[in-house]
Order: C-alpha cells, then sequence, then structure tokens
C-alpha cells in the first residue's frame, strides 16, 4: 500500500487518554560564564580566574573569618565566591514516527499528527528553545526527513508529503535517532535531547537479517539511557505484542510511556510540555 500524508497542522484542544509511566529526571546545564540566570555562589578555585564574582557573598565570607582584633584588611583569595549560573535550557525533540501499513488509516493519522505537533514545537521556538526534527520509518529502513531546526518554514517545506506503507523497521529508526541526537548534540552544546517515538510497536523488520526483532530494539533502547537521551514513547496501537514491545523499549531507555487513544496533536503537545524540567 502506497499513500502520501498532506500537511494538516490544526491543533484541538481535546483531553488527553494516557496511561503514562515516569522515567527520570533531566538536569539543567550551568555556566560559569556571566551567562544565564545565577543560582548559587561557590568559592573560587586556587588557579581559577576572578571572573563572574559574588561581592557580596566574597565580603561576607571575609568578614566570617578574619581577626575582629585586628583592623579591616583587603579580601583574601581564599574569601572570594563566584556566581553559578543555570543556562535556559534548551530542547532539540527528535520526532520517530512509524509510517508502516501495519494499521491501515492510523498511519496517515499518524503523520498528519506528528506533523502538527512539529509545527507546533516550532511556532514557540523563540520562547520555549525548542529545535524540532523528524525521522520517519518505512519499508526496510529510516529516512531523516527533517534535520532539527528552529524554522517553522523549512518544516512547512520538507514535511509537505511524505510516503506511507510497507513493513516496520523500527530498530532502523533508533539507530538513525540516536546518530541525529549525538550529532545535534556536537552542535548545540547543552542541548536537551527528547526522543519521541510514535508507532504501533508491530516491529517487523530487524537492521541485520537474521537477527530477533525485539532484542536488537531492546539493545537500542539501553543505547538511549547510556547515551543519556530522553524518550518518550507513545503507543499509537491496541495489539498486545505492540505494547509489549513498546513498555520493554520504555524500561530499557529509563523512558515515559503513554498509551494513547484518540491521537490528536494537542495530546503529544501535553505530554512533551509536561514532562519534568520542560
Amino acid at each position: 500500500m502506497e499513500a502520501e500524508s498532506n500537511l494538516h497542522p490544526p491543533l484541538p484542544d481535546q483531553p488527553l487518554n494516557r496511561n503514562r509511566q515516569v522515567g527520570g529526571r533531566r538536569q539543567k546545564p550551568k555556566t560559569e560564564q556571566g551567562r544565564g540566570r545565577w543560582i548559587r555562589s561557590v568559592p573560587l578555585g586556587r588557579s581559577e580566574r576572578p571572573t563572574d564574582l559574588d561581592l557580596r557573598s566574597s565580603l561576607l565570607a571575609h568578614a566570617a573569618h578574619r581577626d575582629r582584633s585586628a583592623p579591616p584588611g583587603p579580601l583574601k583569595a581564599a574569601s572570594l565566591r563566584k556566581k553559578i549560573r543555570a543556562l535556559p535550557q534548551r530542547q532539540s525533540v527528535l520526532l520517530l514516527v512509524d509510517a508502516s501499513d501495519s494499521m491501515g488509516d492510523e498511519s496517515t493519522v499518524r503523520m498528519r499528527v506528528a506533523k502538527g505537533v512539529a509545527l507546533a514545537l516550532l511556532d514557540r521556538a523563540y520562547v520555549n528553545r525548542f529545535r524540532v526534527g523528524m525521522i520517519v520509518f518505512r519499508e526496510r529502513d529510516a529516512d531523516r526527513v527533517l534535520a532539527p531546526t528552529n524554522s517553522v518554514e523549512l518544516a512547512r517545506t520538507k514535511l509537505r508529503r511524505l510516503g506511507i506503507g510497507g513493513a516496520t523497521p523500527l530498530a532502523a529508526g533508533i539507530e538513525l535517532a540516536i546518530k541525529t541526537l549525538k550529532q545535534e548534540r556536537i552542535k548545540h552544546p547543552g542541548s536537551d535531547p527528547l526522543l519521541v517515538i510514535l508507532s504501533d510497536g508491530e516491529a517487523n523488520v530487524p537492521l541485520t537479517p537474521g537477527e530477533d526483532v525485539l532484542a536488537e530494539v531492546i539493545a537500542f533502547g539501553r543505547l538511549l539511557r547510556q547515551e543519556g537521551i530522553s524518550s518518550l514513547m507513545i503507543n499509537t496501537g491496541s495489539s498486545s505484542q505492540g505494547s509489549t514491545l513498546l513498555r520493554r523499549l520504555t524500561k530499557a531507555a529509563g523512558g515515559d510511556y503513554s498509551q494513547m487513544n484518540g491521537l490528536t496533536p494537542g495530546a503529544i503537545l501535553d505530554l512533551v510540555n509536561d514532562r519534568p524540567d520542560t
């Protein structure tokens, strides 16, 4: 079956029906370069240059340790305190979308919803510091149809028409997603990667011919955890086999799981925005 999904970006506000399992929290990157929100002060290291000093904390430390019987003297190096700041969090959201025909018309719905989510996130990119990309997997491989970007105009062009149909190479999709998010982290140090998988879990094509499909997917789940990539698995199907695979993938990756009934862009955005520290 071959079909094409046109771009439909409306974002209806509908109730979210989900069964969510929450994984670990993400950490906000720290900076000592005078940028970002000041969160605390710490002693200046012996070999560090005295930049971005906290004068008030330095004076208090000096007063606490000086000899009260002696006249006030100059600040000593041991009393110097520097500011530690938190950078505004930049999040790289990569949508990994099942474009196979394992669920018939549901594949078209998945693609339309994923496009709506990507455009909605990019509409808020300036405020929320989102960069958004998309990978689709079908037939025997995965295709990065949109490299992470903060341009909604580029996304509209790249995502206008996408093919649907064929088998379900989930392992190939996750492998390409890991490569993409690792490259994104190199280009944008301190960015917080989030992989959002939309699938029914009916994986049936191994990355390596002859290998066990489930074992491959679980191995890539463990690699997601090792690479520090946060993940959100959204089950768009209803089969017990697909649910089992996605739940085991979630556990291996240390991610979040949601069973989604009535897939809408608004529901996916709710899940993404409701994550800890987002």
